[in-house]
């Protein structure tokens, strides 16, 4: 993911892959929305550190429906991350 107006402390995910019955756009969306929040600083990392992670499994699902909220996914990428 190229961002050109991201924050300083904004986590950018470059690539991700996500096992199931989804489509890998809208899969790839409910993500990037669900870890928006996320900052360095949340993991306990300086600002502008890179963080290569080869596998996360986060105790709860990424919701795909489009109303569904995905405050407890982004929680649990947090909590796997630290």
């Amino acid at each position: 993911m190229c961002a050109l107006d991201a924050r300083p402390d904004a986590v950018q995910i470059g690539r991700v892959r996500v096992r199931g019955p989804a489509d890998a756009l809208c899969a790839r969306r409910r993500l990037e929305a669900s870890v928006a929040d996320l900052s360095p600083a949340a993991l306990g990392l300086p600002p502008r550190a890179v963080l290569v992670v080869r596998r996360v499994e986060p105790s709860a699902r990424l919701p795909m429906g489009r109303s569904a909220r995905t405050d407890g996914f982004g929680r649990a990428v947090r909590d796997a991350l630290r």
